[in-house]
């Protein structure tokens, strides 16, 4: 009896212990699947966060590019401003002393009569040079013209004057053979 009561404490006893680890076990897989589910969560919070964030530096990107495009542009219209204005201001400088020798030279009297003159006369010999270059190559082509005309002319004459003396022959062999009969 005493063997049946131990083996009875021990059944009990080893009933508790799986009941224990049964416990222990369930709170476990709770405790694992409670992580699990967190560690779900912080990745998908993760991810949102990380999609945000390029999102945001993507605009950030963009607003900088942006600025410094601007920055850019704006620099360089001030420059190419600036440096046309230099130019400019070179360019009228050495105009005006141009301008200026020029007049000089210009108020002396031969200067005057040299440029009246090239002004009246050279123009009028320029114009009758074209004339008569013109007139050449008109007289040129009218010749051409003719020549070619003229060849034509005589050789459909002849090729008329071969067809009419053919058909002379061929009629009066025609005659002939109508005279016999």
């Amino acid at each position: 009896m005493d063997n049946l009561s131990k083996e009875l404490v021990r059944l009990k006893q080893e009933r508790r212990i799986a009941a224990m680890v049964r416990l222990a076990e369930d709170e476990r897989r709770r405790r694992e699947a409670e992580e699990s589910g967190r560690r779900q969560a912080e990745q998908t919070l993760r991810a949102r966060e990380d999609v945000l964030y390029q999102v945001l530096m993507g605009v950030h990107q963009g607003s900088v590019d942006s600025y410094l495009q601007n920055i850019v542009a704006k620099t360089i219209d001030t420059t190419s401003s600036l440096q046309a204005y230099e130019e400019a201001k070179l360019k009228v400088t050495t105009i005006n002393k141009f301008l200026d020798k020029v007049e000089h030279k210009k108020n002396k009297p031969e200067v005057v009569i040299k440029d009246l003159v090239a002004s009246f006369l050279i123009p009028d010999v320029d114009r009758k040079k074209k004339q008569r270059q013109l007139q050449f190559e008109e007289k040129k082509y009218l010749e051409t013209a003719r020549k070619t005309i003229q060849a034509a002319v005589g050789s459909a004459g002849q090729k008329l004057d071969s067809e009419q003396m053919l058909n002379y022959a061929t009629n009066a062999g025609l005659n002939k053979g109508n005279d016999k009969k």
